[in-house]
């Protein structure tokens, strides 16, 4: 497999608080990793109208624990989002690119492989203006979840059970993240694989990757509220 055990390992809660030159090491390794599928793919997904961070060292998220993660870093992900262009607009706010909703694809807390579409901490700009969002596209929000079914995707926010979105009506869901948009924690939508499936072999991973991202675009534009 592209991803080998001992890549899982270095971001595991144990070490997710460790400073160490050999860690370090391997996380880069794990990085470069991840930065080799985001060449196969970023061309097209540009095509797509999303983009990466516009400085080179942080189109991953920080590979470190620093003061910007609060000294703990259990994860690692490449991250789309605004283009360069939108985000000069938020930049006159003093809203930078992480704030912000992203689609992403990385290593999960030592767990395993995923690709969210993550819509922000409690206080995330997209998060807050989630209530405003669903007035304006309620109806083709549900349409674009619906799209979503199939393939065992599921929301989760930090501290409830997570909501299958293949198990319920793209309205329970709408009802469901409206409901428990205050709660503390992250909200994203995730697709976990297992550390052995074949999609995310090194032959593979580029092509599940642009496939599943390309999926996840037009949820991301509404619940962004982008125009495109």
């Amino acid at each position: 497999m592209y991803f080998l055990d001992a890549d899982y390992e270095v971001f595991t809660q144990a070490n997710s608080s460790v400073k160490s030159t050999a860690l370090d090491k391997k996380r880069k390794a794990v990085q470069s990793k991840l930065l080799k599928v985001h060449e196969a793919v970023y061309p097209r997904l540009q095509l797509l109208g999303i983009d990466c961070h516009s400085a080179k060292q942080h189109i991953t998220s920080d590979i470190t624990p620093n003061r910007f993660n609060g000294t703990f870093n259990s994860w690692i992900f490449v991250r789309y989002g605004r283009t360069p262009e939108e985000m000069e607009q938020f930049k006159a706010i003093g809203i930078g690119f992480p704030e912000l909703a992203d689609i992403q694809y990385g290593l999960f807390e030592g767990r395993d492989f995923c690709i969210q579409l993550f819509l922000g901490s409690q206080k995330g700009y997209d998060r807050q203006r989630l209530p405003m969002t669903m007035r304006r596209n309620r109806a083709a929000i549900e349409a674009a979840v619906g799209e979503l079914r199939g393939y065992g995707m599921q929301w989760e926010i930090t501290g409830l059970e997570p909501f299958s979105i293949d198990d319920a009506e793209p309205s329970a869901f709408c009802d469901w993240l409206l409901a428990n948009n205050n709660c503390e924690g992250e909200s994203f939508l995730t697709l976990h694989y297992d550390r052995e499936d074949p999609l995310i072999s090194e032959q593979k991973l580029a092509s599940e990757v642009f496939g599943k991202v390309r999926r996840l675009v037009p949820l991301y534009n509404l619940l962004t509220q982008r125009k495109k």
